[in-house]
C-alpha cells in the first residue's frame, strides 16, 4: 500500500487501511446472525473478491478524495480462485440449517412415485443474478458528539444499525445513534455495510465528522445481490392431475468468507400437496462478494421454477393450469401438517379468472392478436411469510390538539409515515392530519426493521395500543375531544423533544472529544457528499403519553 504520495496530496486528511485502521469485533451474533465479514474492513491484507475494500482516502472536499483514491497505488499476489457458477458444480453442498432457512424437507419415497406416475415433468430452470441499485445511494455521516456516536445514514432499522456499531466497536449501545429519517429505497440491501464502518472508523481517528457515500459501481460488490440459481424441479401426477411426487432442489452461489442460501425451493412446502414431498437447498462457494435478502429472497427465482412446471404438467395431463392447482390444493401444510390461520388461493385464482377473462381465453400460444401485439394469458401462484416482531411506540397529546406519534420505523419507499398515521388517526378517532409522525431514530426505542414483510404490521400494533391507552386518559381527565379537520388548517409541525441520554464510550477515551472542525464542515470520503445540518433542540409540551411494546 503505497499511502505516502497520497498523504501528501492537497486536502487529504488520512488514509485509512489494514496497517493503521482501529480494530473491531465482527465475532459476535447479531439479529439475523453472525456479521458479514466484509464489515470487518481493513483487519487483514487478504482480498476474498474482487470490489473488497482496501483502503478509504479521507480528505477535505469529495473531490480531493476522489482524486486521491485514484492515485492510490496497491499492489497484490494474485492466486488461484473460481468465480464461475454452473449447475454442476463439483464443489456444492448442503448447508447447515438456521434460524431463517430449514436447507431440506422430505416425506414419503419421491423415486417411488416418480416410477408409478402416469405424467412426470423433470426440467431444469436458471435464473440470472439480479442487483440492488437504489435511488439513494448508501452513504453516512459519522461524528463524535459528546461523547456520543452519531450517525446519519440511509438504512432499513436504526435500532438494527446501531446495535450493530455497538457491537463492532465494543460501545455502551446507550452511547450510539442512528438517525434514518427518510430512505430513498432499501428491500434487503440497506443494513449494516462498510460504509458506515469506514465514516465511524474515520471520525474516530480525525474528531470530526466524515461521510461516506458508495459509488454506484461499488455497490455492485459491497451490499449484496441476488445470487443466480439452477433448480430442477420434478413432478409427478396421476391420470386425474393429483400429485403424486414434488421433488425442488435449488442451488445458488455464496462467497468464500459468508454463507448465504436464496431459499428458492420453500414453495412447495406450502402450496401444493402430493404424496412425497422433497426439497433441498445446495450452495456453491466461489471467490465472489456475498448475496443478500433482495425483494422477495428466495420466493421470487423459486416461483418462477416451480409454477413453470406445473404449467408444463397441466399441459401434459390436459388440465386446465387453475383446475391443477385447485386438485392439489392441500388442507394444511403439505410438509408440516399444521392447519394454516388462513387461506385464500382458491379465492384469488377464482377473483383473477374472472376479471382476466379466463373461461373464454383460446390456451393455444400465438393466436390473440391485438394491433402489432400477441397476447397470451396464463397463471402462477406466490407465497411470501408474514411475520412480526416486537416494537415500541409512544403517542402524545400536544397542547395545541394535534398529536405525535414515535414510532422507530423505517420508511423505506411503503408509506409508514401515511400507514402509522392512519392506525393512530383511527384508535384516536381524530382526523388524519393531526397526526404527526416521528420515526427513523435509534432514539425512539426499539422496533422491527423494515424487511420481510414484518414492518408495518410489527409497528402499527404497538401505536395503536399507545393511543387507544392514551385516549382513554385523555377521556378520564375530560381532556379528549373528537376533532374533526378545521377548513385550510394544517397542524402544525410538532418540535422534537429535547434528546435525554447516557453512557459513552466504553474501553475508550479518544472519542469523548469534541470534533474540531466547525459545525457543519464534513471531512469526505466518497465521490458526493453535502454538509449535515446542525442538530435543533427543543421542547414540545406533552399533555399525555403512553408507550406499548
Amino acid at each position: 500500500m503505497e499511502d505516502a504520495p497520497v498523504l501528501a496530496m492537497p486536502g487529504v486528511l488520512t488514509v485509512l487501511h489494514h496497517g493503521n485502521a482501529p480494530r473491531v469485533d465482527t465475532d459476535y451474533v447479531g439479529m439475523l446472525g453472525r456479521p458479514n465479514p466484509i464489515v470487518g474492513i481493513f483487519q487483514h491484507d487478504r482480498v476474498p473478491f474482487v470490489g473488497w475494500p482496501v483502503a478509504l482516502v479521507v480528505a477535505e472536499t469529495s473531490e480531493q478524495a476522489r482524486e486521491a483514491a485514484d492515485a492510490l497505488v496497491v499492489r497484490y499476489d494474485v492466486e488461484p480462485h473460481d468465480v464461475e457458477f454452473s449447475a454442476g458444480h463439483a464443489g456444492a453442498y448442503t448447508p447447515e440449517d438456521s434460524a431463517l432457512v430449514q436447507a431440506e424437507t422430505s416425506k414419503g419415497d419421491v423415486e417411488a412415485q416418480l416410477a408409478a406416475a402416469a405424467f412426470v415433468v423433470d426440467e431444469e430452470y436458471t435464473t440470472p443474478e439480479e442487483h440492488h441499485s437504489s435511488m439513494e445511494p448508501h452513504a453516512a455521516t459519522a461524528r463524535w458528539d459528546g461523547g456520543r456516536l452519531d450517525v446519519v445514514d440511509s438504512n432499513q432499522g436504526t435500532s438494527w444499525v446501531a446495535t450493530e456499531l455497538a457491537k463492532l466497536f465494543s460501545l455502551d449501545p446507550s452511547s450510539v445513534r442512528v438517525r434514518s429519517e427518510h430512505v430513498g429505497g432499501a428491500f434487503g440491501s440497506k443494513g449494516l455495510s462498510a460504509h458506515q464502518v469506514a465514516a465511524v472508523m474515520a471520525t474516530t481517528l480525525l474528531h470530526r465528522p466524515v461521510r461516506v457515500v458508495m459509488t454506484r459501481r461499488q455497490m455492485f460488490s459491497l451490499v449484496g445481490y441476488r445470487s443466480p440459481t439452477a433448480q430442477r424441479v420434478k413432478l409427478a401426477a396421476d391420470a386425474d392431475g393429483r400429485l403424486r411426487a414434488l421433488d425442488h432442489q435449488s442451488q445458488n452461489l455464496t462467497s468464500t468468507v459468508h454463507e448465504f442460501v436464496e431459499s428458492s425451493a420453500v414453495l412447495g412446502r406450502v402450496l401444493y400437496d402430493a404424496d412425497a414431498h422433497h426439497t433441498l437447498h445446495r450452495l456453491v462457494r466461489l471467490d465472489v462478494p456475498t448475496p443478500t435478502w433482495m425483494r422477495g429472497p428466495g420466493e421470487a427465482p423459486g416461483s418462477f421454477a416451480l409454477e413453470s412446471a406445473l404449467d408444463e404438467l397441466a399441459e401434459k395431463c390436459g388440465v386446465d393450469p387453475i383446475e391443477l392447482r385447485a386438485r392439489n390444493e392441500p388442507g394444511t401444510g403439505p410438509v408440516s401438517g399444521l392447519p394454516f390461520s388462513s387461506r385464500n388461493v382458491l379465492a384469488c385464482f377464482d377473483e383473477g379468472a374472472r376479471r382476466f377473462g379466463w373461461a373464454d381465453r383460446d390456451p393455444r400460444p400465438g393466436l390473440r392478436r391485438e394491433g402489432r401485439w400477441l397476447l397470451g394469458t396464463g397463471t402462477a401462484a406466490a407465497t411470501y411469510p408474514s411475520g412480526v416482531g416486537a416494537s415500541t411506540s409512544a403517542v402524545t397529546a400536544e397542547a395545541d390538539g394535534t398529536y405525535t406519534v414515535r414510532i422507530n420505523a423505517a420508511d423505506i419507499g411503503t408509506g409508514a409515515r401515511t400507514a402509522m398515521a392512519l392506525v393512530a388517526a383511527d384508535a384516536l378517532e381524530v382526523a388524519p392530519d393531526h397526526i404527526r409522525v416521528r420515526l427513523g431514530d435509534s432514539d425512539l426505542g426499539p422496533a422491527m426493521i423494515a424487511g420481510g414483510s414484518t414492518g408495518t404490521r410489527s409497528w402499527a400494533w404497538a401505536v395503536r395500543l399507545a393511543a387507544a391507552e392514551l385516549r382513554e386518559r385523555l377521556a378520564l381527565g375530560g381532556a379528549f375531544r373528537r376533532r374533526a379537520s378545521p377548513p385550510g388548517r394544517t397542524p402544525p409541525t410538532p418540535s422534537a423533544p429535547s434528546p435525554r441520554w447516557s453512557g459513552t464510550p466504553s474501553g475508550r477515551s479518544s472519542p469523548r472529544r469534541r470534533w474540531t472542525s466547525p459545525p457543519g464542515r464534513c471531512a469526505y470520503a466518497g465521490c458526493w457528499a453535502s454538509s449535515p445540518r446542525a442538530p435543533s433542540s427543543t421542547r414540545s409540551p406533552p399533555v399525555a403519553s403512553s408507550s406499548a411494546e
